[in-house]
């Protein structure tokens, strides 16, 4: 797991945002 590069922790961050709104919108 510490060999993930940093791009994906920055998508994980951006989906989990998304996750967020939707959530919110329903």
């Amino acid at each position: 797991m510490e060999e993930k590069p940093s791009e994906e922790y920055t998508d994980i961050g951006g989906l989990d945002k998304q996750i967020e709104e939707l959530r919110e919108a329903i």
